[in-house]
């Protein structure tokens, strides 16, 4: 397991790279990344989480929409991740789509969800006063 954290932080950093290096890098960069992920829901948990740390938005959100290109049903730690970055960035409107998109696909909000919905909209009213 801690080869595999290990093997997929360094394709994320060298995801981060791909638009300095050049010709076909890029595409074998993905081909990894995305073979990692097909590996399971753990690593697409484990990539979610590190792109979270590394407050990497846009990266997220194309490994969130890899996912669901490739047929990878998100489960509630995929969701706490999202929705505790949302909430974090102070994007409470895309915690709250993602709170009714989870809800539709019949996965039930959890406590950690709630306290992190909870602790977002605190921030966003502390920012707005």
């Amino acid at each position: 397991m801690k080869h595999s954290t290990c093997l997929i932080k360094c394709l994320l950093w060298l995801w981060m790279l791909l638009p300095t290096i050049p010709s076909c890098g890029p595409c074998v960069i993905r081909g990894k990344l995305e073979e990692a992920m097909l590996r399971g829901m753990k690593n697409c948990n484990r990539i979610l989480k590190m792109l979270r740390g590394m407050k990497l938005v846009r990266r997220r959100n194309q490994v969130y929409s890899m996912m669901n290109e490739y047929g990878i049903k998100p489960n509630i730690i995929t969701y706490n991740t999202l929705l505790d970055s949302y909430c974090k960035e102070g994007d409470i409107d895309q915690a709250l789509h993602l709170l009714e998109e989870m809800q539709v696909r019949g996965c039930a909000p959890n406590d950690v969800m709630y306290n992190a919905l909870i602790n977002g909209l605190l921030i966003s009213a502390t920012c707005r006063s």
